[in-house]
């Protein structure tokens, strides 16, 4: 009969859990990875820290993250998504067949949540949500080789044309396929999430947004 070995705790993880759980739920908006995010929220709704605030808050984290996993074996991000989906509003032109209106817009703002956000609190947690997508979009951006290489691939851009590419892309997204159908003002809450995004991603380039 061989020996049976216990398995070593995972001290480490749930320490780190704790630590994490300190900072609810600041905590929350730092984490990028859609099953630690879970997880620290599944922590919060079982020890009932800002238990209102959760209920919109697993409302926004079941529209954002689908239960079916990517190539990588990652949750499928709906956000990303749908920023996918207004950048081609912005740059898309009609055609005979294929035509953009205020309804396109307004069903890619609804999946972004604002459907949901009834109340001044709820508007808040919603702005909070697209901050954090406006965040990890920058990330991503930073971190793509393709999008940081110079022309044929050699050699990677500065600092500052990251910074001027991705700010490009921000007022793309966040701006520009607003004004087509006018909706600035009714969207503005988007607008000024991505900014600050921004702003908190690149703290020396944040007068390009203002």
């Amino acid at each position: 009969m061989e020996f049976i070995k216990k398995e070593k705790k995972k001290v480490e993880k749930i320490n780190d859990l704790e630590q994490r759980m300190l900072n609810w739920p600041d905590c929350y908006y730092r984490e990028r990875d859609a099953e630690a995010r879970e997880q620290l929220l599944q922590t919060a709704e079982e020890r009932n820290l800002t238990p209102e605030d959760n209920a919109f808050r697993r409302e926004l984290f079941d529209l954002r993250y689908d239960t079916k996993r990517g190539p990588e074996g990652n949750r499928i991000d709906n956000f990303v998504k749908s920023w996918m989906d207004l950048r081609f509003l912005a740059e898309g032109k009609d055609g005979l067949i294929f035509k953009t209106s205020p309804k396109k817009l307004d069903k890619v703002m609804d999946s972004l949540g604002f459907s949901k956000a009834a109340t001044r609190q709820q508007e808040t947690l919603l702005y909070q949500e697209l901050r954090h997508l406006g965040m990890l979009y920058i990330a991503l951006c930073q971190e793509d080789k393709n999008y940081n290489s110079v022309l044929f691939g050699f050699g990677t851009i500065s600092e500052e044309k990251q910074a001027l590419k991705i700010a490009s892309e921000i007022r793309r997204v966040g701006v520009t396929a607003l004004e087509r159908f006018d909706a600035e003002e009714k969207y503005s809450l988007f607008t000024n999430a991505l900014k600050d995004a921004y702003c908190d991603m690149f703290p020396d380039y944040e007068n390009v947004m203002k």
